[in-house]
């Protein structure tokens, strides 16, 4: 009844992980279910047979990352980085709350005093490892439809980000996976070891998010800032193009104004006063008046 059930929960933790990678770098358009099916299915295969040479090696983990993070282009548009990041990040949380829900499972259930003999129940084949692994994968499936609407986010961050964001979350995953050991050892030297690990994980982290929120920070400001300078170049276009059909209107109406004074001058031939203070009139119009005629508006009415 165990192995099944770790077949199960191994198949299921492996379709999660391919979900996520398509949700975060972004599903193809002709991707077919049962190929998404059957390569969760060859992982399981692939998973069983590592951890049946070797259960919870290095190895297994990077053969397996390897070979998720190579099969998931069939099923995804994104690029070897995003692909990348999402695998490790899959890895990451699931493992996590693996740890986690086992610990709590074995506490809760068998009442075991310490962390160390808790691990080794919850490892051990019966009903608390069936219980444990039913209780761990339920509330990933939960939690991965619950943020499943959110994860295609993760794609729009810069490739810069990107890589910084592999960077932490490989370094998390390593230093988690040792911590772990440190933790189930029934040793008191290496469980402090252990703790000092986790203080300085946590400076960690707490560094890399103040680091990660300045640099959010920075980017909002640069993004507003960007966006108060369209705002005023469309108004400044909008307030130059109204200047440029003002001089416009202008223009006709001296032009209109002057073919007035031209007639009146035409019908005041008999009186020179008239006629002398007509032609300084239609003077004026030609001194005052500059026309500029580059082709663009805004630039004409500067």
């Amino acid at each position: 009844m165990t192995g099944i059930v770790e077949i199960l929960a191994s198949w299921i933790e492996n379709l999660l992980i391919l979900s996520m990678i398509t949700e975060i770098s972004g599903k193809k358009e002709n991707g077919k279910k049962f190929v998404f099916q059957i390569l969760g299915f060859l992982l399981t295969l692939l998973v069983s047979v590592l951890n049946a040479v070797s259960p919870f090696s290095f190895l297994t983990v990077l053969i397996g990352t390897f070979v998720l993070i190579s099969v998931s282009k069939i099923l995804t548009v994104g690029g070897i980085l995003i692909r990348s990041v999402s695998c490790i990040l899959a890895l990451f949380f699931l493992h996590s709350l693996d740890y986690i829900t086992g610990f709590t499972c074995a506490l809760l259930i068998e009442g075991v005093p310490n962390i160390y003999s808790g691990f080794d129940v919850v490892m051990s084949p019966g009903t608390t490892r069936i219980i444990y692994t039913i209780v761990n994968k339920s509330i990933q499936i939960v939690l991965f439809l619950i943020f499943r609407p959110h994860l295609y986010k993760i794609s729009s961050i810069n490739q810069r980000s990107l890589k910084l964001l592999l960077f932490t979350v490989t370094g998390s995953y390593v230093l988690m996976s040792v911590l772990l050991g440190m933790i189930i050892t029934d040793s008191l030297f290496i469980m402090q070891v252990a703790i000092i690990f986790t203080w300085f994980f946590i400076m960690i982290c707490t560094i890399a998010l103040t680091a990660a929120i300045i640099i959010a920070a920075h980017y909002q400001n640069e993004k507003t800032e960007k966006e108060i300078m369209l705002f005023l170049n469309k108004e400044m276009t909008k307030n130059y193009q109204k200047l440029s059909s003002i001089q416009t209107t202008m223009s006709q109406q001296m032009h209109d104004f002057t073919n007035h004074l031209r007639t009146l001058y035409g019908l005041s031939q008999e009186n020179n006063a008239a006629q002398n203070y007509i032609n300084e009139l239609l003077k004026v119009p030609q001194k005052r008046v500059c026309y500029c005629h580059s082709g663009n508006d805004v630039i004409d009415s500067i």
